[in-house]
């Protein structure tokens, strides 16, 4: 009987334990860093009295309803809300309308800035418009992708409607830095700022570290091919694909014609054609933290840009009699202006999807 009494002791000491490690709240297992993928900064850092750190300032924290977890930026005066639909094993998964995170409590990988990188100065030195040359003396003709450029940011925004109104992808890629973007591009100052470097970095951007022309007409092809990639993801998205990177299953018996059926025929291209731009409007009446927020977003994320001024544009279109707005990033060369990002820096300010590439109607702002 003693047995059997002290047997049940422990087996309800063990279940009790079990409960106890398993019923770890939210709150304490996020508190710590957690960082993005390829990176050696911790996105935010969460402490157990409800404060963090988070995009070089401070906020606030919290967990509501279970599973509802909200950031509060002190200096922006923003919150941001994720549903977290995972947290294990060191992997935080949260979700919104506008995106999916995944943040891991420790550094996933890293490589070091070292000299081995070829210095970008000396590569833009070596590049001529049309005709690149390696380090055997070998030449290529590259065909120049980007335009001569505007006299005001405005004027390369609208050049860029107009292309997307007449359906020219290629005079729309042609409003950009391509060319210039690549050969500008700081290298080093990017590598030390994201702390990692993978090829899904570097394809799209300008990020030099052989230094022979293949690589830089690989580079020159793949800024381009991130362009055409925002537009194609516009597209779909607009044209009712609901892009979110996610698989449509089409497995079933006919499901692949009921798809082709739903989708075919000109898509967003008959609502492209109606654009009209109306006016262009002060993006500091969009959002009272336009600001503070663009100050220091513009500081880290155009470090590494290498232009000479930088300007972010919203303009006013109407698509088929509705109002939606363009959010773009311009940046000048020389004496000329060019278009740089879809979206960029203030639509992330406004929450303007990725996949919208900029583009957005007025009615689903939260302005």
């Amino acid at each position: 009987m003693k047995k059997d009494i002290a047997k049940m002791f422990w087996i309800t000491v063990l279940i009790v334990a079990i409960l106890t490690g398993c019923g770890k709240s939210y709150e304490e297992r996020l508190i710590g860093a957690w960082y993005g993928a390829g990176e050696n900064e911790p996105e935010f850092v969460l402490y157990s009295d409800g404060t963090c750190d988070i995009a070089e300032t401070s906020g606030t924290w919290a967990v509501v309803n279970d599973n509802i977890f909200k950031l509060d930026y002190t200096y922006y005066g923003l919150t941001k809300t994720y549903t977290i639909t995972n947290l294990k094993d060191g992997v935080l998964e949260i979700v919104n309308d506008n995106e999916e995170r995944t943040l891991y409590n420790e550094p996933t990988e890293e490589v070091s800035v070292d000299d081995t990188i070829t210095n970008d100065a000396e590569i833009n030195n070596d590049l001529e418009a049309s005709v690149v040359e390696d380090a055997d003396g070998a030449k290529s003709s590259v065909r120049k992708l980007e335009g001569d450029g505007y006299s005001s940011p405005e004027e390369s925004v609208e050049a860029y409607i107009n292309a997307l109104k007449n359906g020219d992808i290629d005079a729309a890629v042609s409003t950009f830095v391509i060319e210039s973007y690549v050969d500008k591009f700081e290298t080093r100052a990017f590598l030390e700022r994201l702390g990692s470097w993978s090829a899904k970095t570097g394809w799209g951007r300008g990020t030099k570290i052989t230094g022979d022309s293949y690589e830089h007409q690989l580079l020159i092809q793949g800024r381009a091919a991130d362009i055409t990639q925002n537009l194609y993801t516009q597209y779909v998205t607009y044209s009712g694909f609901f892009y979110d990177d996610t698989v449509i299953p089409l497995f079933e018996e006919n499901s692949v014609d009921e798809f082709l059926d739903a989708y075919q025929g000109e898509g967003f291209t008959s609502s492209m054609a109606t654009m009209e731009l109306k006016e262009f409007v002060d993006p500091g009446s969009l959002t009272e933290v336009y600001e503070t927020f663009m100050e220091a977003n513009s500081q880290r994320s155009t470090a590494y840009f290498g232009f000479d001024e930088y300007q972010y544009i919203a303009a006013c279109i109407e698509i088929n009699g509705e109002d939606w707005l363009l959010a773009m990033t311009c940046c000048k060369d020389g004496d000329k202006w060019y278009n740089l990002e879809q979206g960029g820096d203030l639509g992330s300010l406004l929450a303007i999807p990725l996949s919208s590439a900029g583009l957005i109607p007025y009615s689903e702002l939260d302005i």
